[in-house]
């Protein structure tokens, strides 16, 4: 029995091996298939903030083109009916469309000036004519400043229609303005797909996929028949390795593992369905790894136990039978005992005595009389006594460890640099991250290669700013974050699509956080006296609508740089990396 005891041990821990194995797989991809559907469902946030960011762009350029000079001399012209002169006309509308457009966009653009006369209408290249091609002109101009989405060339495209009011007393429309362009830019899922790091995202329209996009597209059209609107569903569902006649991973959910995950979503107003896919395989193949490795073990470990059994029953030592006591032999015995004779011992006479000669004495060595010691209450009574003659010389530290001064700004980024072995950076920051970006410019320029600043600026706060903003993380750490979520947000942007996120954004933030942003904001530095020295380009990105630092604190920072670019994004707010992503990266595109 003691050799088995460690096999009974062993056994036992294999079995709540397996069973670990087992509960964990199970949940592991539960929650892998859940994050995997929370990250696809984002790229429907994505495609409706370029939905957003085109509607702003196509709204701007109506009302630009409403008061364009160009713009009254096609109208004009039709109404004293020269078609001809018209469609030279409506060739400068263009130009001046164009130009106010981004490079997407401009090749796309729908235009038309309509009169009561006729009309003058243009398409991305095309010569203008009295109409467009297989749209009724008429409906285009009642989309109105709202916008409407129609399927007007084999895709959706996003209108606006505004009247071209007359300048006298009784001001009546003398004819309309429409402007659209496509919904979606071209290459929108390539890109959604890329920057969110999915497998695949298409556009549906009607039950069909209109547009795909991602390194793995051709999985759409069996993500698209297993997937609900509004749900979620395992598009591809295999093993991702093997053990044997093993398919793995082995207990995940689902039964089989699910190798691409689908969300198909709706766009909000649009007549549009978002279907993105998120790839699990490669988790599915680690999980898979580690289940072969521990199967392996298991196994090994299995065959082992079975052959230590087999030498241990084979080498145990056999035991030998007990006699019983009445099968022993009696005694034998040849020749009968002697008895033993006792002799009295004989009486030993005592010893002789023994003389101890004792050598002769010395006189007593001298004794120094001792005085008594009075009686110590304790034996540390004595201590001062015995150091009365001794000087304790310490030093103090030079200051207390809470005077210490603090490391200067940016240390810790440099010292991260050095860990990575890069010796230079282009460095941006928006906002507060931009006031991160000039402090760490202030200590360690030499690290720069470029320097992007985004919404942000180089003044100090004025102590009526400095107490404002001590006065909001008061008001943070007593109300919380949903008393001034919502204030905040709207002061970020003007979207509603983005205000919406942003508000989530905020309400995830604790109270202490963002007071303590908020201090090491009032409590920042002024920094328009490094701008100067500044030997690298400098990218400036500011919004014309920003509410809270106006344009002109980037324009200082433009004139005070050598090396500087600004762009000034017409009608992006405090969030131009947000409302207008694409005009932000060309910006920034110079410091690479």
């Amino acid at each position: 029995m003691p050799r088995l005891w460690p096999l009974l041990v062993a056994l036992p821990a294999l079995v709540l091996w397996l069973a670990e194995l087992s509960i964990s797989a199970s949940s592991q991809s539960a929650q892998a298939e859940q994050q995997a559907v929370a990250y696809a469902a984002r790229a429907v946030d994505a495609v409706a903030v370029r939905v957003a960011t085109r509607r702003a762009e196509l709204q701007a350029l109506t009302l630009r083109l409403s008061a364009s000079p160009a713009t009254w001399g096609t109208l004009e012209a039709l109404r004293a009916g020269k078609s001809e002169l018209a469609a030279e006309r409506m060739l400068a509308v263009r130009r001046v469309a164009q130009d106010a457009v981004s490079t997407g966009l401009r090749g796309a653009l729908i235009l038309g000036v309509r009169a009561d006369a006729g009309g003058s209408y243009v398409r991305g290249a095309d010569i203008p004519g009295p109409g467009l091609a297989g749209v009724e002109v008429d409906v285009l101009a009642g989309a109105g400043s709202d916008g409407q989405t129609r399927d007007a060339f084999g895709a959706y495209d996003l209108f606006f229609s505004v009247p071209l009011t007359g300048s006298d007393k009784d001001a009546h429309a003398l004819g309309t303005l429409v402007v659209g362009g496509p919904l979606l830019p071209d290459g929108t899922a390539d890109q959604v797909a890329l920057e969110m790091g999915l497998a695949a995202v298409g556009f549906v329209t009607a039950g069909k996929l209109v547009a795909a996009g991602g390194p793995d597209r051709g999985v759409l059209q069996a993500a698209l028949r297993e997937t609900p609107v509004g749900k979620h569903a395992a598009a591809v569902r295999g093993s991702a390795g093997a053990l044997g006649p093993l398919r793995l991973p082995l207990w995940t959910s689902g039964g089989e593992p699910a190798l691409r995950v689908a969300v198909r979503r709706s766009l909000p107003g649009q007549p549009v369905e978002v279907l993105a896919v998120a790839n699990l395989e490669p988790f599915m193949s680690t999980l898979a790894d580690t289940q072969r490795f521990a199967l392996s073990c298991i196994a090994g470990l299995t065959v082992l136990l079975a052959a230590a059994l087999a030498w241990s029953r084979r080498n145990a030592p056999a035991r030998a039978p007990r006699p019983d006591e009445d099968t022993l032999p009696p005694p034998r015995r040849t020749t009968p005992p002697r008895p033993l004779a006792l002799r009295p011992l004989e009486a030993v006479p005592p010893p002789a005595p023994v003389e101890v000669l004792a050598a002769p004495a010395s006189p007593p060595a001298p004794q120094t009389p001792v005085p008594a010691a009075a009686p110590a209450a304790s034996v540390f009574d004595a201590a001062p006594a015995a150091l009365s003659g001794a000087v304790l010389d310490v030093e103090p530290p030079a200051a207390p460890l809470s005077r210490l001064p603090p490391p200067p700004p940016g240390e810790d980024l440099s010292a991260l640099l050095d860990v990575l072995k890069i010796k230079k950076v282009a460095f941006a920051g928006h906002s507060m991250g931009g006031y991160v970006a000039l402090a760490f410019a202030r200590n360690f320029a030499d690290r720069l290669s470029g320097l992007g600043l985004v919404a942000t600026q180089a003044l100090a706060d004025t102590p009526e700013k400095k107490a404002g903003r001590y006065q909001e993380a008061e008001q943070l750490l007593a109300q919380g974050v949903s008393e001034v979520a919502e204030s905040m947000s709207t002061r970020l942007t003007a979207n509603s699509v983005l205000q919406t996120r942003l508000e989530k954004l905020i309400l995830k933030q604790r109270p202490e956080g963002l007071a303590g942003a908020l201090r090491a904001m009032a409590e920042r530095p002024d920094s328009t006296g490094i701008l100067s020295t500044f030997d690298f380009p400098v990218a400036i990105i500011h919004g014309l609508a920003d509410q809270l630092i106006p344009v002109e604190r980037a324009r200082f920072i433009r004139d005070a740089v050598k090396q500087s670019t600004l762009v000034e994004i017409e009608g992006a707010g405090h969030m131009p990396m947000m409302e207008a992503p694409q005009a932000t990266a060309e910006a920034l595109k110079i410091l690479l």
